[in-house]
């Protein structure tokens, strides 16, 4: 066994005060990862509704709300993929509608996450598993953004079935984790974008392996395997995919499995890349719209079905068929929502990269290059430390699973930093292989101590653990933090232009007041659409009929009896509608962290600022204190009513509204 893939130790199995309660084949790694899994689960389900509803996270509330009603779901690439979609519908229609119940699902694949490593328990040692698990439920960027309504936890769980899937039948063959892969692919193109950046980098690392395996069979070493690997490498996915003609130059014997894998991942891949043949285009100055877009679009899509199709059945026809149809299907059914959407198929292979790479160009988040280090360093000192330290010291052992993981987080890295929508919710993308990096690096020190002859030193062994121990409190504090003591007030960078808890507040007071006239449709309700103020108000006043949304109001047009929820410098400049109302309520619509500190980092001054200590010294005083809210950016809003409303203490000011 190759030293990147350890046998299962002794520590998988039951010792004997276990054996008479556990069932034959469960050990304590399975034990112990779903005693974490129950954990993840709780730490993710309590007070899952109290937090605000993000602006993002009320469109997929609402659009998912009318899906459960039976008012239909067309794909939509500004809210990026099908499969959230029909999780949160679903969810709603079994759980009833609310902020909670829309979070169910992300919650629910949060602690799915956590027991995957159990996938490479053969591989990432036994107490690498169990650490690997640790460190997904109890990081703070997973805790979060897995207590939250976006895509992410899908894609998370999707990413790392990839992952593992490929190296399990690298290592062992086998049918069922091609299937595996195919699942994986069509989960992540119908969940999010950030789908085309994962699949290069597995599959640069397929192609990367592919060439080693191609070299092995040339029996090349030292210098020329080198030379002969720098020519092969470009070429190596084009030797894949025309193997029957090709790999008799590569001498006799089985089909290398690193070729399944390049044809297997690359024709699943191929046709989600239709509309990437518009940058050549885009080039020469050849813009695609309408109806030349149309056509060029389906024939580019079509062809490359079949070109996939073509070299599918050519590797294998038997096994190709399978894993097509299970792609197909997950992928085709979601985005067609079961078919009652037929132009959905155009939005998996060709609407969704054409306006995510559309997208790039505006630059949302405006983050500099160091972004995801800044956060890491933040959030992630956990995973990160161990990961850094081991996996270099592994990588030097020639370490194969080290070389998966560290190329999943290098190549993440680079990708999302070089993408041009930088979020702080894609930080779970790079804390998920440094945390099962971080697990297994510390699991092969553990085995290695534990080995025959190998005696630990106290001298070691103690600042380690006390270390690690430090570094989870101060994860477990982080974590704690920003997902209840004030999930909703954005007091460090983690949170991303919040909705205040002042909305869902008036919310109540709204249904609280539409009780005591009879019911919702009996209140009139405008919601000034000024600054993107229709969300998420969409959301909350999903059930009052009489509910407008105006981009301008003017006083003549606003019915006397109204209630006005507005920018307050729509008002500024509509005073006389002001004067009209008994009772006007400031309130905090949403806010943000601010910036501009970080964004102006430079080595220089990174380099000055540690120096004279200064560097330290405001990144402990943000540890311990975090932002002072007062600080924070806000957009203000304010609520008219034509009488005074139910009483309600608003959460973020602590100040009593009303009578």
């Amino acid at each position: 066994m190759n030293s990147g893939a350890a046998e299962v130790t002794r520590s998988d199995f039951r010792p004997g005060a276990l054996a008479k309660v556990l069932p034959a084949n469960v050990g304590l790694v399975v034990v112990a990862v779903g005693i974490l899994v129950v954990v993840a689960l709780a730490m993710r389900f309590v007070t899952l509704g109290e937090r605000a509803i993000h602006h993002d996270e009320s469109l997929h509330a609402l659009f998912s709300y009318r899906f459960a009603e039976g008012k239909g779901y067309h794909h939509d690439p500004l809210m990026h993929g099908p499969l959230q979609f029909h999780f949160v519908a679903l969810s709603q229609k079994l759980l009833g509608a609310s902020d909670a119940t829309t979070r169910v699902p992300a919650a629910i694949f949060g602690a799915v996450l956590v027991g995957l490593p159990l996938l490479m328990r053969r591989y990432l040692t036994a107490p690498g598993v169990v650490l690997a698990s640790l460190f997904l439920a109890f990081s703070p960027s997973l805790l979060y953004y897995t207590r939250f309504a976006r895509e992410d936890p899908y894609v998370l769980v999707a990413t790392t079935l990839m992952a593992f899937s490929i190296w399990r039948y690298r290592e062992e063959g086998g049918m069922r984790w091609l299937v595996t892969l195919a699942v994986a692919v069509a989960m992540e193109f119908a969940t999010k974008e950030t789908a085309y950046l994962f699949a290069a980098v597995f599959l640069l690392y397929v192609n990367a392996i592919l060439t080693g395996a191609l070299l092995d069979r040339l029996h090349l070493e030292g210098r020329d395997r080198t030379l002969r690997g720098l020519t092969l490498f470009p070429v190596a996915w084009l030797i894949a995919a025309t193997w029957p003609m090709s790999g008799a130059r590569f001498g006799e014997g089985d089909r290398p499995r690193e070729v399944d894998l390049m044809v297997v991942l690359g024709t699943l891949t191929l046709p989600f890349l239709a509309a990437a043949f518009q940058l050549p285009l885009h080039l020469v100055g050849i813009e695609l719209t309408g109806r030349s877009e149309r056509v060029v679009g389906g024939l580019l899509v079509s062809a490359l079905i079949v070109a996939s199709g073509e070299i599918g059945v050519w590797w294998d026809w038997r096994r190709w068929a399978i894993l097509a149809a299970v792609m197909y299907t997950i992928t085709i059914l979601l985005f067609t929502t079961f078919f009652t959407n037929p132009v959905g198929f155009a939005g998996a292979f060709w609407t969704q990269l054409d306006y995510w790479l559309a997208q790039q160009e505006v630059q949302r988040g405006e983050q500099p290059l160091h972004y995801y280090f800044f956060m890491l360093s933040l959030y992630e000192l956990m995973a990160l430390i161990p990961a850094l330290i081991g996996g270099a010291i592994l990588l030097r052992r020639g370490d194969r699973v080290t070389r998966l993981l560290v190329w999943w987080f290098i190549g993440s890295l680079l990708a999302l930093s070089a993408a041009g929508e930088k979020m702080p919710w894609l930080t779970v993308h790079l804390a998920l292989p440094l945390a099962i990096l971080a697990g297994y690096a510390l699991g092969r020190g553990i085995e290695r101590l534990r080995s025959p002859g190998q005696r630990p030193s106290p001298t070691l062994v103690a600042p380690l653990s006390l270390g690690m121990a430090l570094l989870f409190l101060y994860a477990l504090r982080t974590g704690t933090q920003v997902s209840y003591a004030h999930p909703d007030t954005p007091v460090e960078p983690l949170i991303y232009t919040q909705t205040s808890a002042d909305i869902p507040a008036i919310a109540r007071q709204l249904e609280a007041l539409a009780a005591e006239r009879g019911g919702k449709d009996q209140l009139k309700i405008v919601v000034d659409s000024s600054e993107s103020m229709s969300w998420p108000w969409a959301w909350y006043l999903r059930d009052f009929a009489q509910t407008s949304y105006v981009d301008r109001i003017e006083a003549a047009t606003v019915a006397p009896d109204a209630i006005v929820l507005a920018w307050d410098g729509t008002l500024r400049a509509q005073p006389a509608l002001k004067d009209r109302y008994v009772v006007a309520e400031e309130y905090r619509h949403r806010w943000w962290f601010p910036e501009e500190g970080y964004r102006s980092w430079t080595l220089g001054n990174l380099a000055s600022r540690t120096a004279d200590g200064s560097l330290f010294a405001d990144l402990w005083s943000f540890i311990l204190n975090r932002e002072n809210p007062a600080y924070l950016g806000t957009l203000e809003g304010v609520a008219l009513f034509p009488q005074e409303p139910p009483s309600i203490t608003m959460p973020t000011t602590g100040v009593q509204y009303g009578r």
